[in-house]
């Protein structure tokens, strides 16, 4: 026979630093579902949470800045049968699971096994939060659509840890919230900074820890993140309106949790920004093989200091951008040129062409023959190129020939807008990237001999590519890879 018990429970949530102590005398039990088929000594628990629609409140979904409930919405349970934790999603909500003006509802669980009472359970709300093993599921924080309403319902994680109250679960408990939340507008950096928060299609910050990437239609603001909370941290934000690149450098923030922060960011043109390289971990060292003449670097914005054959050593989070001083910036055929490596995990970012044009790279559109090639070729610790600019309108043969050959653990790589091609300027330049899943080409004009050819030979066999609009492209390792998925912009 199935073992039914019913109670009653009362719960708030804190959030914004306020912490919301409400309570429902509704005592909202409602109908035991039927058995799951093939299922015994299954036990149906339920148990009403509320919520405080007193407090100003980031779990909102009303204009008021009140989070209510709504049908759909589901909670997880966590509890341990006797050797390993089972997690039991709740019945999704009802309207008649809903009451006190929506603050609060009453949830029901089946629990499939006998739950050891003597170990404490937890509740997860939104269920969506913790996945079939217990552990939170950190990789929703990392797809993000900016609005309040999806953050309330899906990701602003709460939970409460406690004993069980006989043969019930925890009763007039507190879920507590566990993440920050930041509704941030972003400006320009122009003269007269103008607000861009509308024009923002995407965002990332970044802790050095977790990145939490919000992809968005362009709209009005602010945009809105869940992210871990952060004591004293160094963080990065970048963003972008489709055109134009945007980076923010954050020192000693920290975000609380059960807390939410009104930020205005102003944001400087990635067009400003130098060539730079930041290692992921410490004691990391960044070579440069065969620096061209007169090149130098700075290290956290620091003193210029010239680049020699030597190793720069570094540690997590340090930033290395490079300026070059108008020379060529590789020889013939790119085998003795300029090359980039680390011996960690690193990423790049910034203007490429300061390596052009120390002073005047924001402006500089042309390239050589050659002028790139091989620049990170076989750097197997690049993983990220996302925020590379390569604004070029005029390029030369082979100039970013080899660019990125075999750096097997890049994922993310950068826009390419120019637009008209030339000979070989990207012939093998993704080659046996074997980790890479997403390429932007805006090119108009692919006509030029050997431009593309093998440029994505080897990627992952799964990807995207975003195309100019009406550009025809073969199919294959030197136009787009088969068996990925084709976009246009």
């Amino acid at each position: 026979m199935k073992k039914t018990m019913k109670f009653l429970s009362m719960a708030a949530l804190a959030l914004m630093g306020a912490v919301m102590a409400g309570c429902s005398s509704d005592d909202n039990i409602i109908d035991e579902p039927q058995q799951p088929t093939g299922k015994s000594n299954i036990v149906t628990l339920t148990t009403t949470i509320s919520l405080d629609g007193g407090a100003a409140t980031t779990r909102a979904l009303t204009s008021g800045g009140v989070k209510t409930f709504a049908a759909g919405e589901t909670m997880a349970l966590l509890y341990n049968n006797g050797s390993y934790t089972v997690k039991a999603e709740s019945h999704p909500l009802e309207a008649a699971n809903i009451t006190n003006e929506g603050k609060s509802a009453t949830f029901t669980f089946d629990l499939e096994e006998t739950p050891n009472k003597s170990e404490s359970v937890t509740y997860v709300y939104p269920a969506a939060m913790v996945d079939d093993y217990g552990d939170y599921n950190y990789n929703l924080l990392n797809s993000q659509d900016g609005t309040l309403e999806t953050l309330a319902s899906n990701l602003d994680l709460a939970t409460y840890s406690g004993a069980w109250n006989g043969e019930n679960l925890p009763a007039n408990v507190t879920l507590d919230n566990q993440l920050a939340i930041l509704a941030v507008t972003l400006k320009d950096d122009a003269a007269t900074p103008a607000d861009i928060t509308s024009s923002i299609t995407g965002m990332t910050v970044s802790d050095g820890t977790y990145d939490y990437t919000v992809s968005r239609t362009a709209a009005a603001g602010p945009i809105y993140v869940a992210i871990w909370p952060t004591s004293s941290a160094n963080i990065e934000v970048t963003a972008t309106d489709g055109t134009n690149m945007y980076i923010k450098l954050l020192t000693d923030k920290t975000y609380a949790e059960s807390n939410g922060y009104n930020l205005s960011w102003r944001m400087t043109n990635m067009i400003n920004v130098p060539l730079t390289l930041v290692a992921k971990y410490d004691y990391s060292e960044i070579t440069v093989s065969n620096p061209q003449s007169g090149m130098q670097y700075t290290v956290n914005g620091g003193e210029k200091q010239p680049v020699t054959s030597s190793a720069i050593s570094v540690n997590k989070g340090d930033r290395v951008a490079f300026y070059g001083n108008g020379t060529s910036i590789t020889t013939y055929g790119g085998y003795i040129g300029t090359k980039f490596s680390c011996d960690y995990d690193y990423k790049v970012y910034g203007n490429i062409m300061s390596l052009v044009d120390e002073t005047g790279f924001a402006t500089a559109t042309s390239l050589e023959e050659n002028a790139f090639y091989g620049l990170f070729k076989s750097s197997t610790y690049l993983t990220d190129a996302s925020s590379l600019l390569l604004p070029a309108t005029t390029l030369a043969r082979s100039c970013y020939q080899e660019m990125f050959y075999k750096c097997i653990s890049l994922t993310k790589a950068p826009v390419l807008s120019a637009k008209t091609l030339a000979e070989y300027c990207y012939y093998n330049m993704f080659y046996r990237c074997s980790s890479l899943r997403s390429v932007t080409c805006l090119a108009t004009d692919i006509s030029a001999y050997g431009c593309t050819n093998y440029w994505l030979s080897g990627v992952d066999s799964e990807g995207t590519f975003t195309k100019a609009a009406g550009v025809d492209w073969s199919e294959g390792d030197s136009g787009i890879p088969s068996g990925w998925t084709v976009k246009e912009k």
